[in-house]
């Protein structure tokens, strides 16, 4: 039997609320002594917003680093890092964040 190539692929999830999947916009930070304060815009539908970030070493890779409620606003730092990787922000290094809002 002779077959032909398959179609595209799509992916679904049936009977999920609508959700914005656009991306968290007016991401800003504002670094201080040991401390990066992150504000974004609110998104209407977001229940949670998912916080990562990377060092600027060779070869790093974002990690969430913070799952948050309904806020617009985080601050990075020791107090709200423990346990993850690479501690709080250090002076003099450079990172890069992200945010993206979650429905759960």
């Amino acid at each position: 039997m002779i077959y032909g190539v398959y179609s595209n692929e799509v992916v679904v999830i049936p009977n999920v609320p609508s959700f914005d999947t656009t991306p968290v916009m007016g991401l800003t930070a504002t670094p201080s002594d040991g401390t990066v304060t992150l504000n974004w815009q609110p998104q209407a539908t977001a229940v949670n917003y998912e916080i990562q970030r990377k060092s600027s070493a060779p070869g790093a890779a974002f990690q969430t680093i913070q799952t948050v409620g309904a806020v617009t606003q985080y601050v990075d730092n020791a107090a709200n890092t423990p346990g993850i990787a690479g501690g709080a922000p250090v002076n003099g290094n450079t990172y890069t964040y992200r945010v993206r809002a979650t429905k759960s």
